[in-house]
Parts: structure tokens; C-alpha cells; sequence
């Protein structure tokens, strides 16, 4: 029993001790860099007015350079971005109105999804934690044996923070603005858009790449699972209240895996 016990130390030590050199390790205690220059140009992202964090500068953005687990996961190019313009039959254009358009018609439910899924660390989870949970509930109900169960805690982990260097390295490659800078300098000056925006540019979506990997996953270890019903609550003084009168502490389903959720 105590050589199993040491073993499983040393293992956990050589892990931690190369940790220490991927770049991330104390991140927490430089979450913004005061010292960083912006990019200038028409298309970069700027600090929101209405942001999830208070900050003058974007979070992290030198986190794509960080080592990954994969190595391989550390070559995959960069995706081609939409570029910039103005003009109102331009493709980049029409995205940005159309996320100006929908903010006007959002009915509750997917007001409720969406600030369920928002992943404001000062709110509910971080984006990776909700990840995390979605794992233990797929664990659970799967009912697979301890091994499989550490395994895919593991492996969500591993494609989560992999997933999320390489979002890191696109979104600093182009510091893409957000809708909210492009909406009201070309459409609507006045406009302040549903859900608070996070500290750092667009392009690509974190929601869309963390999850995703997840998903991959999850799905290979322990399958589709047809329903997943969750009991998470907001991290709020007023029992679940946030963004105006909205309530977000009411159970959720997930339905599966590949369920749309991880393109909002």
C-alpha cells in the first residue's frame, strides 16, 4: 500500500513539476497585462461598455503561445478570418447585423440559455469548469467504472485546455472586435446588447471550440447519452437574478452531446 501511495505521488509530482513550464503556470496572478500594446485598425477589438469584467485590457493574450498537452494539437493552423468591412452587402457586415437583429428578438428561453451558457466567472462556472460538470454528469449517468470515469475527467481536461490555447493563438492572431464596438460605430450608436461582453476579441468562438472538444470526448468515452438534466445554479446574492428581471437558477436540459449549445 505505501509503495502504491508513493508511486502515485512521484507521478503526480513529475506532472506538476512539468506543468510549471507550459507557459500557464500562475496565470491567475496575470490575468491582464498593463503593459500591452493594442493593435490599431478599423476591425480590433476594443474594451466593451458593457463588459463582464471591468478591465482596460483583453484577458491573457499571450495564452496561445503556451504549450500544449497534444503536441500535435500545438501545429494546427490558424482558421482564415472574414474580413473586415463596411459595406452593408459585405459577408462581415451581415454577421454583426445579425447578431444586432436577433438581440431585438430574443424571447426568454433563449435569454435564459444564454446567460446560462455565459460562463462569467464572477456569475457560474469558468468555461472550463462548466465543462467539468457536464463530464461528471455524463459520468454519472453512463455508470462507468472508476477507471473510465478518471479517464475521461482527464481527457476532457487535456482537449479543454488544448482547445482553448488554440482559440487563444487565432483570437490574438487577428484581436477581431465584438459586436458591440462594430454595431455601434456602423449601425446603431445607441445600441447595448443583451449579455455583457467578455475581456477579450471575437474571433474564433471559445464557447464553440472549448465545448466542441469536450464534446469529442465525452462522446468517445462514454457515448450519446439521449438527456442530461442539470441543477446548476448562479453564483448571485439575489438567488439566481441577473440581467434585469431574467431568472437563470431554473434546471436545464441538455440533450445530448452534439446539441447546438456550443454555438451561442
Amino acid at each position: 500500500m505505501n509503495r502504491s501511495v508513493q508511486f502515485g505521488r512521484a507521478i503526480a509530482l513529475a506532472i506538476y513539476d512539468w506543468s510549471v513550464t507550459d507557459g500557464g503556470d500562475k496565470g491567475y496572478t496575470r490575468n491582464f497585462d498593463p503593459d500591452f500594446i493594442f493593435p490599431t485598425g478599423p476591425s480590433y477589438w476594443v474594451p466593451p461598455v458593457r463588459g463582464q469584467t471591468v478591465s482596460p485590457y483583453p484577458l491573457h493574450p499571450y495564452w496561445g503561445a503556451n504549450r500544449t498537452f497534444v503536441k500535435a494539437n500545438g501545429t494546427i493552423p490558424v482558421p482564415p478570418i472574414e474580413p473586415f468591412s463596411k459595406d452593408t452587402a459585405s459577408r462581415y457586415y451581415k454577421m454583426y447585423k445579425a447578431v444586432y437583429d436577433k438581440d431585438h428578438i430574443l424571447t426568454l428561453e433563449e435569454r435564459e440559455m444564454a446567460a446560462w451558457w455565459g460562463d462569467d466567472p464572477t456569475e457560474t462556472f469558468s468555461p472550463p469548469g462548466h465543462s467539468y460538470y457536464i463530464a461528471m454528469l455524463a459520468i454519472k449517468k453512463s455508470q462507468v467504472n472508476l477507471m473510465k470515469a478518471a479517464e475521461a475527467f482527464a481527457r476532457t481536461g487535456i482537449a479543454t485546455a488544448d482547445a482553448f490555447i488554440h482559440c487563444w493563438k487565432a483570437k490574438t492572431t487577428y484581436f477581431n472586435e465584438r459586436p458591440s464596438s462594430f454595431v455601434r460605430k456602423y449601425i446603431d450608436d445607441s445600441w447595448i446588447q443583451f449579455l455583457p461582453e467578455p475581456p477579450f476579441p471575437a474571433f474564433p468562438s471559445g464557447h464553440s471550440i472549448h465545448s466542441a472538444a469536450a464534446a469529442v470526448v465525452l462522446t468517445d468515452l462514454v457515448g450519446e447519452p439521449a438527456d442530461i438534466r442539470t441543477n446548476a445554479w448562479l453564483n448571485h446574492d439575489s438567488g439566481g437574478v441577473v440581467h434585469g428581471s431574467l431568472r437563470t437558477n431554473q434546471r436545464r436540459n441538455t440533450l445530448g452531446f452534439s446539441s447546438p449549445h456550443h454555438l451561442l
